[in-house]
């Protein structure tokens, strides 16, 4: 009997020390554990709200594109005659419909303003040459 209990003593010390250590390292884990996650779904929701920005950008331009060239007469009283004079919003209308329908804008730029270049158009709805060129040699 002695034996046994010995030999249970010696076994009870071990399960201690190890519960102990499970308890000191788990609780370190579960909260490491929770930082990591946090951060691989923040990576997670910023490449996807990114990706959903650009795709959105590109429907509207192409949208915007359409209705200039399929109506443009709609298309200047609805978008860049409500527009402040010389704003930039009215440049960036003007600048699609001098891009889509140049004919139409040339004849009607004195009532409509100034138009925004097609770079500069670019730039805007597709993101700059160098952030794309950036990305590729990476």
């Amino acid at each position: 009997m002695f034996n046994s209990l010995g030999s249970l003593a010696i076994l009870e010390a071990i399960l201690s020390n190890i519960m102990k250590a499970w308890a000191f390292v788990h609780s370190r884990h579960e909260r490491n554990l929770a930082i990591a996650q946090h951060a691989v779904n923040m990576e997670w929701y910023e490449y996807h709200s990114s990706e959903w920005n650009d795709k959105q950008l590109s429907a509207e331009y192409k949208a915007l594109k359409i209705y200039a060239t399929e109506k443009p007469v709609s298309y200047c009283i609805m978008l860049p005659l409500k527009c402040e004079v010389g704003g930039r919003d009215r440049k960036l209308y003007n600048g699609i419909l001098k891009q889509v329908n140049e004919k139409f804008y040339e004849e009607y730029k004195d009532v409509l303003g100034e138009a925004m270049e097609d770079d500069e158009l670019r730039e805007i709805f597709e993101g700059s040459p160098k952030e794309s060129d950036s990305e590729e040699t990476e």
